[in-house]
Protein backbone atom coordinates (compact mmCIF):
# COMPACT_ATOMS: atom_id res chain seq x y z
CA UNK A 1 0.00 0.00 0.00
CA UNK A 2 2.84 2.58 0.98
CA UNK A 3 4.87 1.56 -2.18
CA UNK A 4 2.02 1.47 -4.89
CA UNK A 5 -0.92 3.54 -3.82
CA UNK A 6 -1.04 5.35 -0.18
CA UNK A 7 1.28 8.26 -1.39
CA UNK A 8 -0.17 8.55 -5.05
CA UNK A 9 -3.84 8.73 -4.10
CA UNK A 10 -3.06 11.48 -1.42
CA UNK A 11 -0.77 13.54 -3.97
CA UNK A 12 -4.62 13.80 -5.96
CA UNK A 13 -6.49 15.28 -2.70
CA UNK A 14 -8.78 12.73 -3.06
CA UNK A 15 -11.26 12.26 0.21
CA UNK A 16 -12.17 8.50 -0.66
CA UNK A 17 -11.06 5.62 -3.14
CA UNK A 18 -14.44 6.19 -4.85
CA UNK A 19 -13.38 9.58 -5.48
CA UNK A 20 -10.28 8.46 -7.31
CA UNK A 21 -12.39 6.24 -9.66
CA UNK A 22 -14.54 9.44 -10.39
CA UNK A 23 -11.72 11.32 -11.58
CA UNK A 24 -9.70 8.73 -13.59
CA UNK A 25 -13.11 6.69 -14.85
CA UNK A 26 -15.75 8.65 -14.80
CA UNK A 27 -19.10 8.87 -12.51
CA UNK A 28 -20.73 5.21 -13.80
CA UNK A 29 -16.87 4.00 -12.47
CA UNK A 30 -17.26 5.85 -8.95
CA UNK A 31 -20.95 4.09 -8.66
CA UNK A 32 -19.72 0.85 -8.99
CA UNK A 33 -16.77 1.09 -6.72
CA UNK A 34 -18.55 3.00 -4.09
CA UNK A 35 -21.07 -0.04 -3.69
CA UNK A 36 -18.08 -2.59 -4.02
CA UNK A 37 -16.01 -0.66 -1.12
CA UNK A 38 -19.06 -0.39 1.14
CA UNK A 39 -20.26 -4.39 0.74
CA UNK A 40 -16.50 -4.96 1.53
CA UNK A 41 -16.64 -2.74 4.34
CA UNK A 42 -19.85 -3.99 6.19
CA UNK A 43 -18.71 -7.56 5.90
CA UNK A 44 -15.15 -6.67 7.49
CA UNK A 45 -17.41 -4.71 10.65
CA UNK A 46 -19.66 -8.07 10.21
CA UNK A 47 -16.26 -10.00 11.11
CA UNK A 48 -15.25 -7.59 14.21
CA UNK A 49 -18.94 -8.03 15.56
CA UNK A 50 -18.01 -11.67 15.61
CA UNK A 51 -15.14 -11.60 17.34
CA UNK A 52 -16.37 -8.90 20.14
CA UNK A 53 -19.35 -11.21 20.58
CA UNK A 54 -17.39 -13.76 21.07
CA UNK A 55 -15.41 -11.97 24.21
CA UNK A 56 -18.49 -11.08 25.68
CA UNK A 57 -20.04 -14.53 25.53
CA UNK A 58 -17.13 -15.67 27.20
CA UNK A 59 -16.64 -13.57 29.61
CA UNK A 60 -19.98 -13.01 31.08
CA UNK A 61 -21.66 -15.51 29.42
CA UNK A 62 -24.26 -13.06 27.50
CA UNK A 63 -25.90 -15.02 24.96
CA UNK A 64 -24.35 -14.60 21.03
CA UNK A 65 -27.41 -11.77 20.22
CA UNK A 66 -27.85 -10.10 23.13
CA UNK A 67 -23.73 -9.43 22.39
CA UNK A 68 -24.04 -8.54 19.37
CA UNK A 69 -26.74 -6.44 19.77
CA UNK A 70 -24.85 -4.54 22.87
CA UNK A 71 -21.96 -3.98 20.65
CA UNK A 72 -23.59 -2.44 17.22
CA UNK A 73 -25.03 -0.11 20.21
CA UNK A 74 -22.02 1.05 21.66
CA UNK A 75 -20.35 1.39 18.60
CA UNK A 76 -23.11 3.43 16.68
CA UNK A 77 -23.03 5.62 19.37
CA UNK A 78 -19.77 6.85 19.95
CA UNK A 79 -18.80 6.50 16.03
CA UNK A 80 -21.81 8.82 15.19
CA UNK A 81 -20.33 11.40 17.47
CA UNK A 82 -16.74 11.33 17.17
CA UNK A 83 -16.17 10.67 14.17
CA UNK A 84 -12.93 9.98 12.65
CA UNK A 85 -10.37 11.95 14.78
CA UNK A 86 -12.00 10.19 17.82
CA UNK A 87 -11.42 6.96 16.18
CA UNK A 88 -7.86 7.82 15.77
CA UNK A 89 -6.95 8.66 18.81
CA UNK A 90 -8.71 6.55 20.87
CA UNK A 91 -6.53 3.09 18.76
CA UNK A 92 -3.28 4.88 19.15
CA UNK A 93 -4.33 4.65 23.22
CA UNK A 94 -5.55 1.56 22.50
CA UNK A 95 -2.19 0.01 20.57
CA UNK A 96 -0.37 0.59 23.38
CA UNK A 97 -2.62 -1.06 25.69
CA UNK A 98 -3.17 -3.85 24.21
CA UNK A 99 0.62 -4.08 23.33
CA UNK A 100 0.69 -4.21 27.21
CA UNK A 101 -1.49 -6.98 26.75
CA UNK A 102 -0.30 -9.11 24.65
CA UNK A 103 2.92 -9.14 26.21
CA UNK A 104 2.09 -9.94 29.76
CA UNK A 105 -0.08 -12.87 27.73
CA UNK A 106 3.41 -14.32 26.50
CA UNK A 107 4.80 -14.02 29.72
CA UNK A 108 2.09 -16.20 30.96
CA UNK A 109 1.79 -18.69 28.82
CA UNK A 110 5.39 -19.36 28.73
CA UNK A 111 4.98 -19.70 32.63
CA UNK A 112 2.15 -22.38 31.80
CA UNK A 113 4.97 -24.07 29.50
CA UNK A 114 7.99 -23.64 32.72
CA UNK A 115 9.75 -21.16 30.30
CA UNK A 116 11.07 -19.54 26.79
CA UNK A 117 12.34 -22.32 25.50
CA UNK A 118 9.87 -25.16 26.59
CA UNK A 119 6.93 -23.17 25.04
CA UNK A 120 8.65 -22.59 22.09
CA UNK A 121 10.22 -26.76 21.64
CA UNK A 122 5.73 -27.67 22.13
CA UNK A 123 5.20 -25.52 18.35
CA UNK A 124 5.28 -28.67 15.65
CA UNK A 125 6.98 -28.17 12.59
CA UNK A 126 3.82 -28.88 10.75
CA UNK A 127 2.25 -25.79 12.34
CA UNK A 128 5.02 -23.46 10.40
CA UNK A 129 4.24 -24.39 6.85
CA UNK A 130 3.78 -20.89 5.44
CA UNK A 131 1.58 -23.08 2.69
CA UNK A 132 -1.22 -26.05 4.05
CA UNK A 133 -0.94 -29.19 2.60
CA UNK A 134 -4.51 -29.38 2.38
CA UNK A 135 -6.07 -28.72 -1.20
CA UNK A 136 -4.80 -27.70 -4.60
CA UNK A 137 -1.65 -25.59 -4.82
CA UNK A 138 -4.06 -23.05 -6.35
CA UNK A 139 -5.50 -23.17 -3.18
CA UNK A 140 -2.70 -22.62 -1.12
CA UNK A 141 -1.36 -19.47 -3.39
CA UNK A 142 -5.00 -17.93 -2.71
CA UNK A 143 -5.26 -17.89 0.95
CA UNK A 144 -2.16 -15.70 0.79
CA UNK A 145 -2.77 -13.39 -2.07
CA UNK A 146 -6.29 -12.39 -1.04
CA UNK A 147 -5.23 -10.58 2.21
CA UNK A 148 -1.86 -9.47 1.02
CA UNK A 149 -3.50 -8.18 -2.47
CA UNK A 150 -6.67 -7.40 -1.72
CA UNK A 151 -5.98 -5.54 0.95
CA UNK A 152 -4.02 -2.80 -0.72
CA UNK A 153 -7.25 -0.83 -1.81
CA UNK A 154 -9.39 -0.89 1.04
CA UNK A 155 -11.30 2.04 1.93
CA UNK A 156 -11.01 2.13 5.59
CA UNK A 157 -6.70 1.90 6.08
CA UNK A 158 -6.98 4.28 2.80
CA UNK A 159 -9.42 7.02 4.71
CA UNK A 160 -7.28 7.86 7.29
CA UNK A 161 -3.99 7.75 4.79
CA UNK A 162 -5.81 9.85 2.32
CA UNK A 163 -6.69 12.07 5.75
CA UNK A 164 -3.08 12.90 6.34
CA UNK A 165 -1.32 15.77 5.80
CA UNK A 166 0.74 14.83 2.77
CA UNK A 167 1.78 12.26 0.43
CA UNK A 168 4.96 11.66 2.28
CA UNK A 169 2.55 11.45 5.71
CA UNK A 170 0.70 8.75 4.37
CA UNK A 171 3.47 6.91 2.59
CA UNK A 172 5.48 6.79 6.38
CA UNK A 173 2.22 5.57 7.58
CA UNK A 174 2.61 2.83 5.69
CA UNK A 175 5.95 1.67 6.27
CA UNK A 176 5.94 2.48 10.19
CA UNK A 177 3.11 0.49 10.54
CA UNK A 178 4.59 -2.64 8.03
CA UNK A 179 7.27 -2.54 10.69
CA UNK A 180 4.80 -2.52 13.76
CA UNK A 181 2.63 -5.22 12.06
CA UNK A 182 6.25 -7.66 11.57
CA UNK A 183 7.27 -7.09 15.15
CA UNK A 184 3.99 -6.61 16.98
CA UNK A 185 2.22 -9.26 15.24
CA UNK A 186 4.73 -11.69 15.67
CA UNK A 187 3.92 -12.11 19.66
CA UNK A 188 -0.06 -12.92 19.53
CA UNK A 189 1.54 -15.32 16.78
CA UNK A 190 4.02 -17.13 18.79
CA UNK A 191 0.93 -17.41 21.77
CA UNK A 192 -1.52 -18.81 19.29
CA UNK A 193 1.19 -21.56 17.81
CA UNK A 194 1.62 -22.39 21.71
CA UNK A 195 -1.39 -22.00 23.18
CA UNK A 196 -3.25 -24.33 21.07
CA UNK A 197 -1.14 -27.16 23.05
CA UNK A 198 -2.31 -26.41 26.43
CA UNK A 199 -5.42 -27.85 28.19
CA UNK A 200 -8.12 -25.38 27.98
CA UNK A 201 -11.83 -25.77 28.74
CA UNK A 202 -14.01 -24.93 26.70
CA UNK A 203 -12.39 -23.72 23.59
CA UNK A 204 -14.29 -23.79 20.58
CA UNK A 205 -13.65 -22.06 17.29
CA UNK A 206 -13.42 -18.26 17.72
CA UNK A 207 -13.51 -18.22 21.32
CA UNK A 208 -9.70 -19.43 21.41
CA UNK A 209 -8.15 -15.79 22.56
CA UNK A 210 -10.76 -14.86 24.89
CA UNK A 211 -10.58 -18.71 26.72
CA UNK A 212 -6.70 -18.93 26.61
CA UNK A 213 -6.90 -15.37 28.65
CA UNK A 214 -9.31 -16.18 31.04
CA UNK A 215 -7.54 -19.72 32.09
CA UNK A 216 -4.10 -18.06 31.92
CA UNK A 217 -3.86 -14.57 33.00
CA UNK A 218 -5.14 -13.60 36.81
CA UNK A 219 -8.41 -12.30 36.86
CA UNK A 220 -8.10 -8.56 37.23
CA UNK A 221 -5.33 -8.35 34.60
CA UNK A 222 -7.46 -10.78 32.22
CA UNK A 223 -10.86 -8.76 32.51
CA UNK A 224 -8.34 -5.52 32.14
CA UNK A 225 -6.44 -7.05 28.86
CA UNK A 226 -9.90 -8.10 27.05
CA UNK A 227 -11.19 -5.01 27.96
CA UNK A 228 -8.89 -3.24 25.76
CA UNK A 229 -9.39 -5.92 23.09
CA UNK A 230 -12.75 -5.36 22.65
CA UNK A 231 -12.37 -1.54 22.46
CA UNK A 232 -9.49 -1.99 19.75
CA UNK A 233 -11.92 -4.14 18.17
CA UNK A 234 -14.47 -1.53 18.57
CA UNK A 235 -12.57 1.31 16.94
CA UNK A 236 -11.85 -0.91 14.05
CA UNK A 237 -16.18 -1.59 13.13
CA UNK A 238 -15.81 2.38 13.66
CA UNK A 239 -13.32 2.81 10.78
CA UNK A 240 -15.34 0.58 8.37
CA UNK A 241 -18.82 1.84 9.03
CA UNK A 242 -17.44 5.20 8.89
CA UNK A 243 -15.50 4.23 5.49
CA UNK A 244 -18.83 3.42 4.43
CA UNK A 245 -20.75 6.74 5.78
CA UNK A 246 -17.99 9.01 3.72
CA UNK A 247 -18.04 6.58 0.46
CA UNK A 248 -22.38 7.53 0.50
CA UNK A 249 -22.34 10.87 1.23
CA UNK A 250 -19.37 12.19 -1.10
CA UNK A 251 -19.78 9.73 -3.59
CA UNK A 252 -23.08 7.91 -4.16
CA UNK A 253 -25.34 10.82 -2.63
CA UNK A 254 -22.93 13.75 -3.75
CA UNK A 255 -25.07 15.33 -6.56
CA UNK A 256 -27.78 15.11 -3.86
CA UNK A 257 -26.02 16.93 -1.04
CA UNK A 258 -24.21 19.31 -3.03
CA UNK A 259 -26.84 22.08 -2.02
CA UNK A 260 -27.56 20.57 1.46
CA UNK A 261 -26.42 22.87 4.45
CA UNK A 262 -23.50 21.11 6.37
CA UNK A 263 -25.95 19.86 9.53
CA UNK A 264 -27.90 17.80 6.60
CA UNK A 265 -24.85 17.07 4.94
CA UNK A 266 -23.90 15.71 8.85
CA UNK A 267 -27.19 14.29 9.39
CA UNK A 268 -26.90 11.81 6.16
CA UNK A 269 -23.17 10.57 7.33
CA UNK A 270 -24.52 9.41 10.23
CA UNK A 271 -28.09 7.76 8.72
CA UNK A 272 -25.25 5.92 6.92
CA UNK A 273 -23.01 4.97 9.51
CA UNK A 274 -26.43 3.73 11.02
CA UNK A 275 -27.69 1.61 8.15
CA UNK A 276 -24.21 -0.09 7.85
CA UNK A 277 -24.14 -0.77 11.30
CA UNK A 278 -27.40 -2.57 10.82
CA UNK A 279 -26.43 -4.43 7.58
CA UNK A 280 -23.18 -5.81 9.14
CA UNK A 281 -25.10 -7.34 12.31
CA UNK A 282 -27.07 -9.31 9.76
CA UNK A 283 -24.19 -10.70 8.72
CA UNK A 284 -22.49 -11.05 11.85
CA UNK A 285 -25.77 -12.61 13.28
CA UNK A 286 -25.11 -15.36 10.05
CA UNK A 287 -22.90 -17.77 12.00
CA UNK A 288 -20.48 -17.55 9.67
CA UNK A 289 -16.47 -17.92 11.09
CA UNK A 290 -14.84 -14.27 11.42
CA UNK A 291 -12.18 -15.86 8.95
CA UNK A 292 -14.47 -16.76 6.67
CA UNK A 293 -15.93 -13.04 6.80
CA UNK A 294 -12.65 -11.81 6.84
CA UNK A 295 -12.08 -13.17 3.34
CA UNK A 296 -15.32 -12.65 1.73
CA UNK A 297 -14.61 -8.75 2.56
CA UNK A 298 -11.58 -8.88 0.49
CA UNK A 299 -13.01 -10.98 -2.64
CA UNK A 300 -16.11 -9.08 -2.90
CA UNK A 301 -15.44 -6.95 -5.77
CA UNK A 302 -12.09 -6.09 -4.47
CA UNK A 303 -9.38 -7.64 -7.05
CA UNK A 304 -11.78 -5.14 -9.87
CA UNK A 305 -10.71 -1.83 -7.91
CA UNK A 306 -6.99 -3.47 -7.48
CA UNK A 307 -6.57 -3.57 -11.40
CA UNK A 308 -8.03 -0.58 -11.95
CA UNK A 309 -6.27 2.01 -9.17
CA UNK A 310 -2.60 0.10 -10.49
CA UNK A 311 -3.68 0.64 -14.34
CA UNK A 312 -4.93 3.85 -13.63
CA UNK A 313 -2.03 5.07 -11.74
CA UNK A 314 0.58 3.55 -13.71
CA UNK A 315 -0.55 3.45 -17.48
CA UNK A 316 -2.45 5.55 -19.96
CA UNK A 317 -4.65 2.65 -20.87
CA UNK A 318 -8.01 2.47 -20.49
CA UNK A 319 -10.86 4.95 -19.44
CA UNK A 320 -14.37 5.16 -18.23
CA UNK A 321 -15.44 1.56 -19.80
CA UNK A 322 -11.98 -0.32 -18.73
CA UNK A 323 -12.59 0.81 -14.92
CA UNK A 324 -16.11 -0.43 -15.17
CA UNK A 325 -15.41 -3.46 -17.17
CA UNK A 326 -12.85 -4.50 -15.00
CA UNK A 327 -15.10 -3.94 -11.68
CA UNK A 328 -18.18 -5.82 -13.39
CA UNK A 329 -16.09 -8.63 -14.82
CA UNK A 330 -14.62 -9.01 -11.30
CA UNK A 331 -17.93 -9.60 -9.60
CA UNK A 332 -19.15 -11.62 -12.02
CA UNK A 333 -16.29 -14.05 -11.70
CA UNK A 334 -16.63 -13.79 -7.69
CA UNK A 335 -20.61 -14.72 -8.22
CA UNK A 336 -19.50 -17.83 -10.99
CA UNK A 337 -16.60 -18.93 -8.69
CA UNK A 338 -18.08 -18.66 -4.99
CA UNK A 339 -21.59 -19.16 -5.80
CA UNK A 340 -22.71 -20.99 -9.40
CA UNK A 341 -19.32 -23.22 -8.90
CA UNK A 342 -20.27 -24.65 -5.31
CA UNK A 343 -24.00 -24.93 -6.26
CA UNK A 344 -23.38 -27.07 -9.15
CA UNK A 345 -21.05 -29.36 -7.39
CA UNK A 346 -23.29 -29.67 -3.63
CA UNK A 347 -25.64 -32.86 -4.06
CA UNK A 348 -28.95 -31.24 -4.47
CA UNK A 349 -31.09 -33.65 -2.60
CA UNK A 350 -28.90 -33.42 0.79
CA UNK A 351 -30.00 -29.89 0.86
CA UNK A 352 -32.68 -27.13 -0.44
CA UNK A 353 -31.24 -24.33 -2.41
CA UNK A 354 -31.83 -21.75 0.54
CA UNK A 355 -29.28 -24.22 3.07
CA UNK A 356 -26.49 -24.69 0.44
CA UNK A 357 -26.67 -20.50 -0.25
CA UNK A 358 -26.38 -20.87 3.54
CA UNK A 359 -23.13 -23.06 3.54
CA UNK A 360 -21.66 -21.26 0.94
CA UNK A 361 -22.08 -18.16 3.44
CA UNK A 362 -20.95 -20.18 6.26
CA UNK A 363 -17.47 -21.12 4.41
CA UNK A 364 -18.62 -24.95 4.37
CA UNK A 365 -18.87 -25.30 0.06
CA UNK A 366 -16.11 -26.01 -1.97
CA UNK A 367 -14.94 -23.01 -4.16
CA UNK A 368 -12.95 -23.16 -7.21
CA UNK A 369 -9.33 -23.32 -6.90
CA UNK A 370 -7.56 -19.94 -7.37
CA UNK A 371 -10.70 -17.99 -7.55
CA UNK A 372 -9.11 -14.92 -6.52
CA UNK A 373 -6.11 -15.09 -9.00
CA UNK A 374 -8.73 -15.59 -11.59
CA UNK A 375 -10.60 -12.77 -10.62
CA UNK A 376 -7.55 -10.61 -11.30
CA UNK A 377 -6.76 -12.41 -14.38
CA UNK A 378 -10.34 -11.70 -15.62
CA UNK A 379 -10.31 -8.19 -14.25
CA UNK A 380 -7.43 -6.99 -16.01
CA UNK A 381 -8.44 -8.71 -19.50
CA UNK A 382 -11.81 -6.93 -19.10
CA UNK A 383 -9.74 -3.69 -18.71
CA UNK A 384 -7.22 -4.14 -21.07
CA UNK A 385 -9.81 -5.03 -23.67
CA UNK A 386 -12.16 -2.61 -22.78
CA UNK A 387 -9.70 0.19 -23.41
CA UNK A 388 -8.50 -1.10 -26.62
CA UNK A 389 -12.14 -1.11 -28.22
CA UNK A 390 -12.40 2.13 -27.23
CA UNK A 391 -9.45 3.20 -28.74
CA UNK A 392 -10.00 1.23 -31.74
CA UNK A 393 -10.64 3.27 -35.22
CA UNK A 394 -14.08 2.71 -36.23
CA UNK A 395 -13.85 0.71 -39.70
CA UNK A 396 -15.72 2.17 -42.73
CA UNK A 397 -18.49 0.07 -44.29
CA UNK A 398 -18.93 0.71 -47.82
Amino acid sequence: MGFLVAGALRARGHATLADYFRDRFGPGAEALASLAIMVGSVVWAAAQLVALAEILVTIAGIPRMVSLLMSLFVILGYTTVSGLMGVVAVAGVQALVLLAGVSGLLLAVAGRFGGFGEMLAVIEPSQLNLLSAEGSWLGRIDSWFIPILGGIVTQEALGRLLATRSPMDARRACYIAGGLYLLVGMVPLIIALAGRHLPLVGWEGDNFLPVLVTQTLPPLFGLFFLAALASAILSTVSANVLAISSVFTLNLMARRLRDASAARQLWAGRAATIGAGIVALLFAASGTSIYNLLLLSIVLGQGGLLVAVLMGLYTKVGGPASGVSAIVANMACNLATLVIYPLMWMDAGSAGLFDRLIMIVDGEAPALPGYFLLSLLVSATAYVVAGWWRRAPAVEII
